[in-house]
């Protein structure tokens, strides 16, 4: 960035509007691909979700929302392979259900695989 003297409150208004206007699409080509190829991994999967919900609410601020179907498709396309007979329920229904509805399904799958570990 070039500094410059400016000569108005609205000129310097205009300048810092065109800098974030310049580097919105930059930003958002970057967050959406962080959300497109998100992964589990290690995290628990509250910590997942909570990822992906804050990923989302990042491109919601820059005027790019994610519809929700589309993070219910990136929540079970990252999911670790443990995961993958509750995520074929999810994809099987007749609709997808909604992330909160998915986020819930998913977080008693961990519970249920957590306590049969220590039953057996």
């Amino acid at each position: 960035m070039v500094l410059k003297k400016v000569s108005s409150a609205h000129e310097m208004w205009s300048d810092l509007e065109n800098l974030f206007h310049t580097n919105k699409d930059t930003k958002i080509i970057q967050i959406d691909n962080e959300l497109c190829t998100i992964t589990q991994g290690d995290y628990d999967m509250a910590s997942y979700c909570t990822r992906i919900k804050s990923i989302t609410n990042m491109l919601d601020n820059i005027d790019s929302s994610v519809p929700e179907k589309n993070i219910v498709i990136y929540t079970i396309n990252g999911l670790h392979p443990k995961f993958e007979n509750v995520a074929t329920i999810i994809c099987h229904g007749d609709h997808l259900p909604s992330f909160l509805k998915v986020r819930s399904m998913l977080m008693d799958q961990e519970q249920r695989l957590k306590t049969n570990c220590y039953t057996t």
